[in-house]
């Protein structure tokens, strides 16, 4: 019988690796032209965005 920390375990770990795979799923889609474009627009949409310094402070802290 499995045990709530059992579950638990199996649900990180399955979590794990769902984030491991979409992690080099998208990484993959810059050996594209058009992921390497896309790649470049979300870049540059996402540094035009306003300086917010509680998140950066959040980040780097």
């Amino acid at each position: 019988m499995s045990t709530m920390r059992d579950l638990l375990a199996t649900g990180l770990a399955q979590a794990g690796l769902l984030l491991s795979f979409v992690g080099l799923w998208v990484g993959s889609l810059t050996w594209t032209h058009a992921g390497r474009s896309l790649d470049r627009r979300a870049f540059r949409a996402i540094n035009r965005l306003p300086e917010l310094p509680v998140l950066d402070w959040a980040m780097w802290s």
